[in-house]
């Protein structure tokens, strides 16, 4: 006997959360390029509205996505990757 749910698909995110995460993703990477400097988790957490314990967590997703690179160094340290760049289609001139 075939089992009622064969056929169904299911969704495991679903539809509304994975467009505001995106939202979200291009919203940062679209301030960290037109920033065209180094960026902070402070000004990630007022983008967002987050704690800055979550901004960390949100900039270290992408740059394990490899979205964004940081500097250690600096406390302002990410700025945006050859990938983020391909997004907005932004052509860079060395």
């Amino acid at each position: 006997m075939k089992d009622q749910h064969d056929n169904k698909t299911v969704d495991c995110f679903p539809s509304m959360l994975a467009v505001a995460y995106g939202e979200r993703m291009i919203l940062v990477l679209g301030n960290i390029i037109k920033k065209c400097s180094r960026t902070s988790t402070d000004d990630v957490k007022s983008w967002l509205q987050m704690s800055k314990r979550s901004a960390q967590r949100y900039m270290n997703q992408l740059e394990q996505a490899g979205y964004v690179e940081s500097d250690f160094e600096t406390p302002a340290g990410y700025k945006a990757t050859e990938k983020a760049k391909q997004i907005f289609k932004i052509k860079v001139t060395a």
